[in-house]
């Protein structure tokens, strides 16, 4: 026997739970088998919902639909903003039905960040063919490409992004050459790789050292195919590139026919670190935060508070030039410092448990990430944006 659970609706995360009160969440599992796994949490993408039992138990089982998001009235006989849904079951009969209420939990950013001594690797300074309206096409296994770009502008150039893909996830040699008297790419200046994954987007290079190109002087920017080629995006409108092709010896010079896609890339400014978070808080479930463009191998305090407005009789936000904090800003009460290090790339990633205990549904925690960074400032440390937690189920 079987039991599938199915619903429709506007953003509704529902869960079905057995009768030993097991819960099975809308559509866990089911992208990797045909029936339902235990657990998971609520689904805030999918408008359609399945739950596939194998072998149900007998006795009363709970479905519950309740709307996270209904972003547009569509039940207009009512004065509130409310949605229809559809409910499927098989295998069952309905013993009772009544309305539930959810609480929904959030995660605002807000506040600014200031920025540390970590510098971009690069900014796009220039660009070719950048739309959202291409083709994708495959280049030739065991080949080298070389775009052909003259420089608008004295440029300083640390990069490229390409926007392509691969058959599988691989690494491929990249390298910026300049011409010879005849226009022809032969003095390699800096080399880097790039990494191309199977899904199609911007993939980007940054060379082992800046060359600086005057304007109008002329550049390539170049990657190695392996014996399996990568597919790259070409724009259905726009510029054609020129470009040379390398096997044992360059082709000649081939004509902008192809709308290659892609961006040089010139050093950028400081970078903040920032806080963000892809979960929703929620009872009983995990919450990862995440800290990402702040200086490697270092501490990171994430501070926890209960008040956005006050903080040990002073008022916040508080600017921390006071203390040799530069453009620096405390927005959360200090009531929990947990400390952390972040990896060789500045990221660092916190799983936090939310309490289980119903009573907190809709309380409030304020969350900011106080990053060690001796050089960017007096005060020896710079802040990320903060974000207010508000607890849901």
């Amino acid at each position: 026997m079987r039991t599938r659970v199915r619903t429709r609706r506007r953003r509704s995360p529902g869960s079905t739970t057995s009768p030993n009160n097991t819960a099975y969440w809308g559509n866990n599992g089911l992208t990797q088998g045909n029936y339902s796994v235990a657990g998971g949490k609520r689904n805030e993408r999918d408008t359609v919902e399945n739950v596939f039992i194998k072998s149900p138990a007998s006795g009363n089982w709970k479905v519950e639909v309740a709307a996270y998001l209904v972003a547009q009235d569509s039940h207009v006989e009512t004065t509130t903003v409310d949605a229809d849904f559809g409910l499927v079951v098989n295998g069952g009969v309905l013993v009772s039905k009544a309305p539930i209420t959810i609480s929904v939990g959030s995660l605002i950013a807000f506040g600014k960040a200031c920025p540390g001594t970590v510098i971009s690797t690069g900014e796009a300074c220039v660009s070719f063919n950048t739309s959202n309206s291409f083709q994708t096409l495959n280049t030739r296994a065991s080949t080298g490409y070389a775009l052909e770009v003259t420089a608008p502008k004295g440029l300083i150039v640390t990069g490229f992004d390409i926007r392509a893909r691969g058959t599988s996830n691989k690494t491929l040699t990249t390298a910026l050459y300049l011409p010879n008297a005849s226009g022809v790419p032969t003095t390699r200046a800096a080399t880097g790789t790039i990494q191309v994954t199977r899904t199609m987007g911007w993939r980007r290079t940054t060379f082992n050292k800046v060359i600086r190109i005057a304007r109008g002087g002329k550049f390539f920017v170049f990657f190695q195919n392996d014996a399996s080629p990568i597919s790259c995006a070409f724009a259905t409108s726009g510029t054609g590139i020129p470009y040379f092709r390398l096997t044992s010896v360059w082709t000649s010079r081939i004509a902008p026919s192809f709308r290659w896609e892609f961006r040089i890339n010139c050093p950028g400014g400081a970078l903040s670190p920032v806080l963000s978070s892809n979960d929703t808080p929620t009872l009983g479930q995990k919450l990862n935060l995440n800290l990402s463009q702040a200086l490697p191998n270092t501490t990171a305090i994430l501070m926890v508070g209960a008040s956005n407005t006050n903080w040990s009789g002073g008022n916040l936000p508080f600017n921390l030039s006071a203390i040799g904090g530069g453009t620096c800003v405390l927005y959360v009460s200090l009531d929990v410092l947990l400390n952390y290090q972040t990896d060789a790339k500045g990221s660092a990633t916190v799983t936090l448990t939310a309490p289980s205990n119903k009573a907190l549904l809709g309380a409030k925690a304020y969350v900011q990430f106080a990053v060690n960074d001796p050089k960017a400032n007096p005060f020896g440390y710079v802040t990320t944006n903060a974000a207010t937690l508000v607890l849901g189920n």
